[in-house]
């Protein structure tokens, strides 16, 4: 059997879409969301219908999940061969399924056949919904797999026999139900019940007892339930009084619990005050003054961070020193030109002088600015040489006296920030460690630390000091409005017996009525008994009948019992005659997917697999999803085989591969390779490389 084609009107997300069909191996390779699985779902409708219809889920429920998100006609049509006879199915769906509508054509005459009903897929494949997608559908994410009765009758060519192995599951229910019903032992069986009356006839009609001992028992019973009931009214009084005489104290009860958990809390509360009053031992710090001495902390410590930030160290007071000295030999160079220079001055400057009253005597202006021009360079020449020489006898080559002296200023206001920084750090120091040693106590290292821990100190122990006085208060006021000395003298059980007075007087009351019940009770039974008197022989009688009646059932029952048991064991052995064709094809394809034997699986006479695991069978349903989808894909096609040794049918994968590795998902290619050449396959998948690959 196989699918050539079909046409979708309108089916969920498609619409007006047309695909073929080849023998052998179909590849449909698209990306999610493009409608594959609505095709496979579309197969499937036209075959064997919607299922889950009374569903008010969407996602469960088919016909509302594939309606056409367009609108317009919802069906389609679809072509197939059977045993060398073309057909074509048309099928539109409405809100229900009675609105739908189903033609078969023989596509050669092009008129319609009878071949086939709306029931097309059980009667093609003889299997149920259900079963189809136990075997030959495969859905993608559900691929395991377990038997049906119509699975099993396939497998023994007996899904045409609907008395036989399609009916077994039905027939051991009601024969379950029988001998539910006929049990001799639960309560609500038929047998059991016969059983409880023969008990009370043969009591009844036991020869050995006269009615006046029955009476007489009767009697005694009685009068043992009188003397309880007396004896249960006693104790009620008894309880009574308790009840009452504690009602009576318990105002004065309750205060003497309340005032003793006011002791507990002031108690506490004086203990906390006391423990925190120690740390200090009466001298506490006021927490401004904490927090000014906190303030000075962070001072210190940028204080202390200033000073690192100066690097006045040995190397810096080398490096002064330095400096002086290219100072010294600066000007001692200095004066020893000015001294070269003030020999050679007078003679030139008295020329120059000379020239320049010569000049302004004789009226000869040009005469003495001649002079006067003259005289300039000749004085910067000489301080330039003096420079000069300083330089090159004296100080480095990049080194200059402004230079210098900014440096060692520099230097010098570096140190006495230093010093000056140094005095605060020690004055701070002074100040914080004489308030700490103030307060009692020993200066610490981190005295940052320490006055946090001391103002956190003074913190808890106002709020003791609060929580002590709100307490005192209580104590106080409860004292003064009540009289203390009365709870002394309180009479009776403490508070908590009342409700086990309460609840002891329950149970008596309970056990009175029941006794003043069974009184009542033993006075019926023993008008009963003086009245039945007559009823004994008779009572025998019915006792007799009811004995061979029980026999009768049980030997009923025991026949049923044996028919199930016996219809058990005939479906066993009905099924493990395919355990081996099943297994056989099993081991077949687990080999092809996953490149391994499967010598560690075995399987039941109900087609149920099991792996081998650390010396015991374990069930597959504890494997991984890999794992148990590898083994429910085998399974189905190990089981279509079996069910299908003629006329092949086509086969869906709906992306089964999903859960398994890369290794195996190329064993699922040799898989499909297979199969397609005896089974038409169709293969949907969003791999498309997947697709090429399979496709080459």
């Amino acid at each position: 059997m196989k699918i050539i084609d079909c046409h979708i009107e309108n089916f969920g997300k498609l619409s007006d879409a047309h695909y073929s069909f080849e023998p052998g191996l179909n590849i449909f390779g698209e990306p999610n969301g493009s409608g594959k699985s609505t095709l496979a779902a579309f197969i499937k409708v036209m075959f064997f219908g919607f299922a889950g219809e009374g569903k008010r889920s969407v996602p469960e429920n088919e016909r509302k999940r594939f309606k056409p998100w367009q609108g317009g006609v919802y069906g389609g049509q679809l072509v197939f061969e059977n045993r060398g006879r073309t057909y074509r199915i048309v099928r539109t769906f409405g809100a229900k399924d009675k609105d739908d509508t189903f033609v078969l054509y023989d596509t050669k005459t092009n008129l319609e056949s009878d071949a086939f009903s709306a029931n097309i897929g059980e009667e093609l494949l003889l299997i149920d919904h259900d079963s189809f997608c136990r075997t030959v559908y495969i859905a993608a994410g559900d691929c395991e797999t377990e038997t049906t009765d119509r699975i099993s009758a396939k497998l023994g060519n007996l899904a045409h026999n609907t008395d036989d192995v399609n009916n077994y599951d039905t027939v051991k229910k009601k024969l379950s139900d029988m001998i539910n019903a006929m049990s001799p032992t639960r309560k609500t069986g038929m047998i059991y019940k016969k059983k409880e009356r023969l008990a009370v006839l043969r009591e009844e009609a036991r020869g050995e007892k006269t009615v006046d001992e029955a009476v007489l028992l009767l009697k005694s019973k009685r009068d043992d339930a009188k003397q309880l009931r007396d004896s249960l009214k006693n104790r009620q009084a008894e309880i009574q009084v308790n009840i009452n005489r504690q009602l009576a104290n318990t105002e004065l009860i309750s205060k003497k619990k309340t005032y003793g958990d006011i002791l507990n809390r002031w108690n506490q509360a004086k203990e906390g005050y006391e423990e925190s009053a120690d740390f200090f031992r009466g001298n506490v710090p006021d927490d401004t003054e904490v927090a000014e001495m906190l303030n000075r902390c962070g001072e210190l410590g940028g204080i202390k961070r200033h000073m690192e930030a100066l690097h006045v160290n040995e190397d810096q007071k080398a490096k002064e020193k330095l400096l002086e000295e290219q100072l010294e030999n600066i000007s001692s160079a200095r004066n020893k030109n000015e001294t070269k220079n003030t020999a050679k001055l007078p003679i030139v400057m008295a020329g120059a002088l000379i020239l320049i009253i010569s000049g302004l005597v004789l009226s000869n202006i040009w005469l003495a600015l001649c002079s006067l021009i003259f005289l300039i360079p000749f004085i910067m020449s000489g301080t330039k040489k003096e420079e000069k020489a300083v330089k090159e006898n004296y100080l480095p080559d990049d080194a200059e006296p402004e230079k210098i002296r900014e440096e060692l200023y520099a230097l010098r206001k570096d140190r006495a920030d230093y010093e000056k920084l140094k005095q605060d750090k020690e004055q701070m120091e002074h100040t914080i460690s004489n308030y700490i040693k103030n307060l009692g106590f020993e200066v610490e290292t981190d005295m940052s630390a320490q006055l946090f821990s001391i103002r956190d100190k003074a913190r808890e122990l106002a709020d003791a000091k609060k929580w002590y006085n709100r307490q005192e208060e209580e104590k106080r006021n409860f004292e003064e409005n009540n009289d203390i000395e009365s709870f002394e003298k309180i009479e009776g059980d403490k508070p908590d017996k009342l409700e086990n007075y309460y609840n002891e007087l329950g149970e008596v009351t309970q056990s009175l009525e029941k006794a003043i019940e069974d009184i009542s009770d033993y006075n019926v039974r023993i008008d009963k008994a003086l009245n039945e008197c007559e009823l004994i022989a008779e009572a025998g009688d019915e006792a007799k009948r009811l004995a061979e009646e029980i026999d009768r059932d049980l030997h009923r029952l025991d026949v049923i019992t044996k028919t199930r048991d016996f219809l058990d064991r005939a479906k066993e052995t009905f099924d493990s005659e395919y355990m081996k064709p099943v297994m056989d094809g099993f081991k077949k394809y687990y080999k092809c997917i996953s490149g391994r034997e499967a010598d560690d699986y075995s399987i039941n006479a109900r087609m149920e697999l099991s792996v081998m695991e650390l010396g015991n069978d374990r069930d597959i349903k504890l494997l991984s999803s890999g794992y148990r989808s590898l083994i429910g894909i085998c399974m189905r096609m190990a089981l279509v085989d079996a069910m299908y040794t003629e006329e092949k049918p086509f086969v869906v994968f709906d992306d089964p591969f999903v859960y398994l590795d890369e290794e195996k998902r190329r064993g699922g290619m040799d898989f499909l390779k297979i199969l397609s050449k005896e089974y038409q396959i169709i293969y949907f998948t969003c791999n498309k490389d997947r697709g090429k690959t399979l496709e080459n």
